[in-house]
């Protein structure tokens, strides 16, 4: 079966809380709160597997949350490979308003790659490479 790298130059978590209804300039409490392991190259990952294909994600992590990004990666059945970088790893948030059908994303902007880890990351790219039949990059 033909294999995809997942590309991901970005990686997040990725915080989704759900309210019935939210008000601005008021307390708001969740009715649900879920965390998971993103990144546009972490989804592509995701959806490609649900679609019963294998993919592989590959990304730069670092930080104090770096174990547990990697333990949401194995609870969402994704293949990660990566190079550890000093940067911590973003977080994002998505609030999604129920009874008004809207969301709000809540986007941290990436660090920075140093040019020392991005030759890193090249290397371990050229070296998974040829295991695969496809590249995505988003």
């Amino acid at each position: 079966m033909k294999s995809v790298l997942a590309i991901c130059l970005s990686p997040t978590f990725q915080k989704i809380m759900v309210f019935r209804n939210f008000h601005v300039d008021e307390v708001n409490r969740c009715v649900r709160l879920l965390e998971i392991a993103s990144g546009k190259g972490i989804n592509v990952t995701r959806v490609i597997n649900d679609l019963g294909r294998p993919a592989t994600s590959m990304a730069q992590l670092g930080g104090t949350r770096t174990e547990e990004f990697l333990s949401l990666c194995r609870r969402d059945n994704i293949d990660i490979r990566f190079v550890r970088v000093p940067a911590d790893i973003r977080t994002c948030t998505t609030i999604i308003n129920e009874e008004d059908h809207t969301s709000t994303e809540l986007v941290e902007e990436a660090r920075e790659v140093s040019p020392e880890a991005s030759e890193e990351f090249f290397r371990l790219f050229m070296r998974e490479l040829p295991a695969f039949d496809a590249v995505v990059i988003s």
